[in-house]
């Protein structure tokens, strides 16, 4: 079986889009509706960079972040005390997942300088071994903003087959890294529905330009709730 690869995935401008399924064949019934992203209410946008911490996310703070939820999304929290993994599932289709990583910096946090991002093998590690091996699998680094504030991001997009068990896997994910110095956050946003037959069936479905809109809307929405 194919296995999606999202293990672990507010200031947007304007809505995800996506096209429709494809309609029905002439003379069938009509197809009915399925909700696309484009009807997806994001976390309203603030029109402001992330809010500067001053010291280590505590157990307060912690508990704050770990009671946020958003119309259209299921809530999957967990928080061992030291870091918070939400995991934000869209509940119409396609099926997107959103999940936010809050931590402490771990000793001194890099910069948001992509020259010191660009070739950290840690960056691949939410790629399997078979799509890092497929000639053909889409892998970018590179920096963006949100409101003026700089961050950095990575892209992915890949399938690889297993002709012998008919199984393989696909990824199609988009993940937003940033920090102030004092306290992190990663956002993975991803498409966790039923496997196409192609990766650009996959980037057609969920493009890139929508899991980024919704990285961002949540990394918005988590780093004005993180300030105590």
């Amino acid at each position: 079986m194919f296995v999606a690869l999202c293990v672990l995935a507010v200031g947007c401008k304007g809505k995800p889009t996506h096209e429709e399924p494809a309609a029905a064949e002439t003379g069938s019934a009509p197809a009915p509706h399925q909700p696309t992203a484009a009807e997806l209410a994001l976390p309203p946008e603030t029109g402001t960079p992330p809010l500067k911490t001053t010291k280590p996310i505590d157990k307060p703070i912690f508990d704050k972040l770990g009671a946020l939820k958003f119309p259209g999304f299921n809530l999957r929290p967990f928080n061992n005390g030291e870091r918070i993994v939400q995991r934000q599932e869209t509940q119409t289709f396609p099926k997107l997942r959103a999940i936010i990583i809050i931590e402490p910096c771990k000793g001194t946090c890099d910069p948001m300088d992509l020259a010191k991002w660009k070739d950290k093998p840690s960056l691949k590690s939410n790629l399997a071994p078979a799509l890092q091996q497929a000639k053909d699998t889409v892998f970018e680094v590179g920096k963006t903003d949100l409101e003026g504030a700089p961050m950095i991001f990575t892209y992915q997009l890949g399938m690889a087959r297993d002709p012998a068990s008919g199984g393989g896997a696909y990824s199609d994910m988009y993940i937003l890294y940033y920090n102030d110095g004092v306290n992190q956050a990663t956002v993975m946003a991803a498409y966790i529905d039923d496997p196409l037959p192609t990766k650009e069936a996959l980037a057609k479905i969920a493009p890139k330009e929508d899991l980024e809109k919704v990285a961002k809307a949540f990394m918005d929405a988590y780093t004005h709730a993180w300030s105590s």
